[in-house]
């Protein structure tokens, strides 16, 4: 009886034992769960080197975008295009929505870094703005290379658009007449009605109460007169 118990107990140890390390985690994940995080790299130090930028394998190294060009000018570039058969360059007005590429060189020899494709002779076109197209044809597919905005001015000169200065004053401007002199032409204008001021009063003049006021007093004078003279002979009667 005790023989079996002690069998009973025994496995019920040894299960517990495996139980136990099957769920508890080893010290390794214990670890792995607990460990710090990564260390950062110092500053200053860049997490990736950028790539630098690849050369393609068609190249027009001069002229570039926008230039003004005259005369001959030397287009150069590279093709290092692998099974290449040939190339061409053509030009186009950039006026044009469906441009015509017209070809003015062609070639076949290699061509490397920086070297000669061909001479184009500007002044057998028009002045303007045009685009340039190198054309490399391979079995394996043709690939095209553009330089945009080329001005060519043989014939023209780029002058500065003129600045508009502000009048000095508000007269009218000079007209040039036939002869190459300059005159101005006076601008009618309207002269006001002014009343005409009164006469001064002629001081040899007289008033009709003036002429009235004298007539008077002349009257009372004559009268004074003859009452004197009345008296006079009066008196010199009684004398006699």
């Amino acid at each position: 009886m005790f023989r079996k118990r002690f069998q009973v107990g025994l496995v019920s140890l040894l299960f517990a034992l495996g139980f136990l390390l099957n769920v508890a985690p080893s010290p390794a994940a214990a670890q792995d769960e607990t460990s710090t995080p990564e260390a950062t790299l110092p500053a200053g130090t860049p997490s990736s080197v950028p790539e630098l930028p690849t050369v393609g394998p068609v190249n027009i190294t001069y002229p570039i975008h926008g230039q003004p060009l005259k005369g001959s000018v030397n287009i150069t570039g590279s093709i290092a295009l692998e099974g290449w058969t040939s190339y061409e360059l053509a030009f186009a007005d950039t006026a044009n929505t469906d441009p015509n590429w017209f070809t003015f060189a062609t070639g076949v020899n290699p061509v490397p870094e920086g070297d000669l494709l061909a001479a184009w002779d500007t002044t057998t076109i028009s002045d303007g703005e045009y685009n340039l197209r190198l054309r490399v044809f391979s079995p394996n597919g043709d690939q095209d290379v553009f330089v945009y905005g080329l001005r060519i001015h043989n014939y023209t000169v780029d002058t500065p658009e003129p600045t508009s200065t502000p009048l000095a004053s508000a007269t009218p401007s000079a007209l040039p007449t036939a002869t190459g002199t300059v005159t101005s032409t006076p601008q009618p204008t309207s002269t006001p009605y002014v009343r005409p001021s009164p006469m001064p009063p002629n001081p040899a003049s007289l008033r009709t109460d003036e002429i009235a006021f004298n007539l008077g007093r002349g009257a009372a004078f004559v009268a004074l007169l003859f009452g004197v003279f009345g008296l006079f002979l009066r008196l010199r009667s009684q004398r006699k």
